[in-house]
């Protein structure tokens, strides 16, 4: 799986990826801003490639131009949240790249990638309060800020520090995206309105399944969405 923007490409790491990867988490200011101490060496980052950058839904960030890979980004298992239809949002950038907006547009693809092809219905993402440069990026690609967990975390410097929580649904991301997706934000209304009025089972429609019944056919055709 490869997710393609203007300036990006994001796709699955491969160990030969650890040098690049190294160099882009031993700086100073990247790895405790997100509660990890830098790598200290490439065999380390090799260490770290099975249990944490080779799982499913981490991906690497490559800038297309350049084959250059400048961070990571992906959607894991959120711990505070024990629905199977949410993922965590966790990214990484290597601080010679800050300041170009790859993070925000690798971001929008990842968004994209979560809640059309996995079909998730929330995605969550944490940070420190002092993390400005991530609290930006949430922001400006949509997350809601849900309120801060005190004390929370216990950094690997022994530092125990607040996480501010926020979340971004299904039905905001398809709310803030333009034309094409309006239809589905409406089918996303529409699926809470017929299971509470007609009882009736409508499918969310990011997971690629069939809508069925009567009332799904009306909407269909009122929408101008195709409804088998």
């Amino acid at each position: 799986m490869e997710l393609l923007t203007e300036r990006l490409l994001l796709r699955p790491l491969k160990m030969e990826d650890a040098d690049a990867l190294y160099a882009c988490s031993c700086g100073p200011n990247v790895g405790p801003n997100a509660g990890w101490k830098p790598h200290q060496s490439p065999e380390e980052t090799r260490a770290l490639m099975e249990p944490v950058f080779l799982r499913p839904g981490v991906f690497g960030i490559f800038v297309k131009q350049s084959g250059t890979l400048v961070g990571s980004i992906g959607l894991i298992d959120d711990p505070r949240r024990e629905y199977e239809r949410s993922r965590m949002l966790g990214y990484s950038l290597g601080e010679p790249y800050w300041g170009h907006g790859y993070m925000t547009e690798a971001g929008r693809a990842i968004l994209d990638y979560g809640f059309g092809t996995m079909g998730l219905l929330v995605i969550s993402a944490y940070c420190y309060p002092f993390n400005a440069r991530s609290i930006r990026v949430l922001q400006k690609l949509g997350f809601s800020y849900e309120g801060t967990l005190c004390l929370c975390e216990k950094r690997y410097d022994g530092a125990v520090l607040d996480n501010q929580c926020y979340a971004l649904t299904a039905e905001q991301f398809c709310k803030q995206k333009k034309t094409p997706q309006r239809g589905l934000f409406l089918l996303l209304c529409f699926q809470r309105v017929a299971q509470l009025l007609f009882k009736q089972r409508v499918v969310h429609p990011f997971n690629n399944r069939r809508i069925h019944g009567p009332v799904a056919q009306l909407f269909g055709v009122c929408t101008g969405i195709t409804v088998f």
